[in-house]
């Protein structure tokens, strides 16, 4: 049976030309008047009638989004590595086919990236891309294989510094990693998997990332622009083509990019850089204080009224915070006017800073904030901390026996002879003290910021304590603050 609706259709009087026509002389009829007075009026001014022409876009101008220009400008600075190599220790490319190549009798060569930072030859890359490289080839953009030499390298930053007998090279633009903010848009360039020079882009998904276990100083750009084996030591750069970090390290369990990749900040890696080409080596800030993070249970039972910063827990003899005043108990919330976050912050800030400079440090002690000046000390090595998992537990200080600190007790343990504080001569088997991970040996220095000397005043101290209480206790060279909580 034929669909009743088409036929009434084709019974109507007007044919599908009709209808055509008819809708188009509606529109005519619609758009002519405007055009006929748009005409009328040139007329009237003398001027002869002209169709508004309608706006050209440039191709270059349209809505597509390019970074060239950004690429334009850095990719010529950014260089191929080749070193032959024994070993590769990087904790996510190191074991990397992609990352040491050689058949069997061969010697492994490690691929990486770097970036020309001086025109006069000066490369900055990775240290894991040309450790324990016998020899060690650059090639730059323009083709040319050049020889280089190191300069120096850090593997506490995992920074190495290269030259090449080359002048006039084309040296990156130069940005401060601390301009940027989580959701910049960055590339990264490099020459993943030895395919050749490659550009990727992402943005910045997190900023100082810290404990990644990846370095012993932490500070990474997170970024989920694709970064793979072969890219390490190249630049990651914004869209203005500045320099802003050096690709090191991706998370990942398949060996490629799976969106999480971390960059040593230009703000870390430029320091780095300058000391090694001014000194031969890294020069480290140093202040001599044992220091932990503020741990909520810290936060609550020293009555702070924030959980940021760093709580020193000891303080070397004669050190630069020692001769500056820092004392057992103060929290160090800025350095120079930026505000420390945590441990991690604080060993960064003080490690670039020049030795021999004089430095201000806000501290909180006894609910006071104080400003201290204090000199900086030259030595290479790292602020104390122990681990930072939180010790806590639901008693008191049952289940600890305690003694006097002797000289010799004290000389032993690395002490001045002067000290005060008690010596733990066992501890209960299943105690919360056993628990919180006190030990036989250890010294407790004070309870609750309370400094003792005699067992007499432990015990009497232990019997009245109703709060938590925050012990200070020295085991083999470091201090730390420990919390045995009440029971709830």
């Amino acid at each position: 049976m034929q669909n009743p609706t088409y036929l009434r259709f084709r019974r109507h009087p007007f044919t599908r030309w009709g209808v055509f026509l008819l809708v188009l002389g509606i529109v005519m009829s619609q758009v002519l008047p405007g055009l006929q007075s748009n005409g009328a009026a040139q007329a009237a001014t003398g001027q002869a009638y002209r169709p508004t022409p309608r706006p050209t876009q440039s191709p270059r101008t349209s809505l597509r989004l390019s970074f060239a220009d950004a690429v334009d400008k850095s990719i010529a600075s950014v260089v191929n590595i080749s070193a032959q190599t024994t070993r590769s220790n990087h904790p996510f490319y190191g074991n990397s086919p992609h990352h040491r190549r050689g058949l069997r009798g061969q010697v492994p060569t490690s691929s990486g990236s770097g970036v020309i930072v001086r025109s006069d030859g000066i490369i900055l890359t990775n240290n894991h891309v040309v450790e324990g490289a016998s020899q060690i080839q650059v090639k730059l953009h323009d083709g040319r294989s050049l020889k280089a030499e190191v300069v120096g390298t850090d593997k506490k930053t995992d920074i190495a510094v290269l030259r090449v007998p080359a002048k006039g090279l084309p040296a990156i633009s130069l940005g401060d990693s601390n301009d940027l903010r989580i959701g910049d848009v960055v590339l990264a360039i490099g020459n993943p998997f030895g395919v050749g020079q490659t550009v990727t882009m992402g943005i910045v998904s997190a900023l100082q990332r810290t404990n990644v276990n990846i370095t012993d100083y932490e500070n990474f750009i997170q970024t989920d622009a694709p970064i793979n084996p072969g890219n390490s030591g190249g630049p990651l750069v914004t869209t203005d083509g500045l320099l802003v970090g050096i690709n090191t390290a991706i998370l990942s369990r398949s060996g490629g990019s799976q969106g999480i990749g971390f960059t040593i900040p230009s703000s870390m890696a430029l320091p780095i850089m300058e000391t090694i080409l001014k000194d031969g080596h890294v020069v480290r800030g140093w202040l001599g204080v044992g220091i932990q993070d503020v741990r909520p249970e810290l936060q609550k039972a020293l009555g702070l009224k924030t959980n940021e910063g760093a709580l020193v827990s000891y303080i070397e003899t004669d050190s630069p915070a020692d001769r500056g005043g820092l004392q057992r108990g103060d929290v160090i919330i800025a350095v120079d006017d930026t505000p420390t976050r945590n441990v991690q912050q604080l060993r960064n800030e003080v490690a670039l800073i020049r030795p021999g400079t004089m430095t201000q440090l806000l501290v909180i002690r006894d609910g006071r904030r104080i400003k201290y000046k204090i000199k900086v000390g030259n030595q290479d090595r790292t602020l104390v901390e122990r681990p930072n998992h939180p010790l806590t537990a639901t008693k008191m200080l049952a289940g600890i026996d305690v003694k006097g600190l002797s000289r010799r007790a004290a000389r032993r343990a690395g002490l001045p002879a002067d000290a005060t504080g008690l010596l733990v001569s066992s501890i209960r088997p299943g105690s919360s003290a056993e628990g919180v991970g006190l030990e036989a040996g250890d010294i407790i220095l004070e309870v609750n910021q309370i400094e003792l000397v005699k067992p007499s005043e432990f015990y009497s101290l232990a019997a009245k304590l109703q709060g938590p209480a925050v012990l200070l206790v020295y085991r083999e060279g470091y201090a730390r603050y420990i919390v045995i909580q009440t029971p709830e």
